[in-house]
């Protein structure tokens, strides 16, 4: 899922940037291509379901004036093409009539992504003011401008590190946690192998055909899940949005390699978890107890430091992100090594006492505690995980909606009580405007 959902974050990246550079105007730049110029262009926004969206204003001078993507046939004067999500959205408040009578929709070609809000309008025949339109020759840029979806959507960068961190990092603890999971009699068995004379090779053979099964059934879960994504456009639950299958067939060899990859990966975390055995005093089955290093633990304060100051070092958001997802990725792969240490100590204090008082159970635990560590890491680390994700998803959350919800709540508030003008810079307000304004009415600068 977190490979497939990566290969997806660039698909759709990709896709809307192309189809951006598309559609993107290209400004007539010298005074003889401004005259020339077949058309007059326009952004403004609108909103929707308390949605924002651009609506670009389109002005053809001449018959042969090129089409935006997406577009088959200019509307009339006073028509508008609006695109098939924003036809659906606002439907209940009179979109299909809002910039005039509706004359088709726009084609995906034309579309940022299949759920785009996005409109063009030819403004009516007897336009007088055309000073804040501006020329243009023509549509396709080499590089997107930053039109429709593209203002709205969050940087690349932003998605692939939480995909890492909220991901990625959790699902490989977690493969490594659940190979570990009830290891002792593998354990055994890989010593017996090795005092039999099985080398590397067999005890690999041997792990990863245990293992076999379960990452097969994951594998064709992932399999199908890419097929079913490539089939057709996908509306992704909860987000709302919707991958379009022409992004994603792009990247199809990616989609199909993710599921193998993280097999691949799965298995030779299998292997890679059970440790050899150990010859140094004879045939007798030995194992070499396999743990990290013993200043792994104490870095996870470290890490807890970096994921709460480190950002506001940082000099612009990509490198403020990239240190919080190493502080936070740095956490819950520290703190489960941490809480087994902590286990240590405490078993160490119980045997003491249980030694102490004769309390059998208590020294029998103790001893077990301090002797045994990384169970009790194994045991912690899906609590961890599970904490941070929630931890992270409501930060998240709150992050992304309170804005949005104190704008609400000002609109609740104002309701239309309240009209924003915005003026050129070098024409203010008519003062025959501000004459016109009814009693009681206060201007604010």
């Amino acid at each position: 899922m977190v490979l497939s959902a990566l290969t997806l974050i660039f698909a759709a990246y990709g896709g809307r940037d192309l189809r951006d550079a598309a559609r993107s105007p290209l400004s007539a730049s010298s005074e003889a291509d401004k005259s020339n110029a077949p058309l007059l262009y326009r952004p403004t926004f609108d909103v929707v379901d308390n949605l924002q969206f651009q609506v670009v204003c389109l002005l053809p001078l001449r018959d042969d004036a090129p089409l935006p993507p997406g577009v088959s046939a200019w509307p009339q004067p006073g028509q508008a093409v609006l695109s098939p999500a924003l036809l659906a959205a606002g439907r209940d408040e009179g979109i299909a009539t809002r910039y005039g009578a509706a004359a088709g929709t726009i084609g995906e070609q034309g579309l940022a992504s299949p759920g785009e809000r996005f409109a063009y309008v030819r403004p009516p025949a007897a336009l007088d003011d055309t000073a804040r339109m501006w020329p243009v020759t023509g549509f396709g840029a080499p590089s997107p401008s930053g039109i429709g979806e593209g203002l709205f959507v969050k940087p690349r960068y932003l998605l692939i590190g939480m995909a890492v961190f909220m991901g990625a990092i959790p699902a490989a603890a977690l493969s490594v946690s659940a190979a570990r999971a009830g290891s002792d009699a593998r354990d055994q068995r890989t010593a017996l192998l090795g005092a039999l004379g099985g080398g590397r090779r067999a005890r690999a053979l041997i792990n990863a055909g245990e293992a076999a099964l379960p990452v097969a059934v994951g594998t064709a879960s992932g399999v199908a899940a890419s097929l079913w994504i490539l089939s057709g456009d996908t509306r992704l639950p909860w987000v709302g949005h919707t991958l379009a299958a022409a992004d994603a067939r792009r990247w199809a060899w990616a989609m199909t390699a993710a599921p193998l990859l993280a097999a691949a990966l799965v298995l030779l975390g299998v292997v890679l978890t059970h440790p050899p055995q150990d010859r140094r005093e004879g045939v007798r089955p030995r194992l070499v107890r396999s743990c990290l290093p013993r200043w792994w633990p104490y870095l996870c304060p470290f890490m807890v430091l970096i994921a709460l100051q480190g950002p506001g070092l940082a000099p612009n958001p990509p490198t403020r992100l990239l240190i919080y997802v190493i502080g936070v990725s740095g956490t819950i792969l520290t703190l489960p090594s941490l809480i087994g240490l902590a286990a240590v100590a405490a078993g160490q204090g119980l045997a003491a006492w249980g030694r102490r008082t004769g309390r059998s159970g208590a020294l029998v635990s103790g001893r077990w505690a301090a002797a045994w560590p990384g169970a009790t890491v194994r045991l912690t680390v899906g609590v961890v995980i599970a904490f941070d994700l929630v931890g992270q998803t409501q930060l998240w959350v709150t992050r992304n909606t309170v804005p949005a919800v104190q704008a609400q709540q000002t609109v609740k508030r104002v309701g239309t009580s309240a009209v924003l003008v915005e003026p050129r810079d070098d024409k203010p307000v008519p003062p025959a405007f501000l004459g016109e304004l009814p009693p009681g009415v206060q201007a604010c600068d």
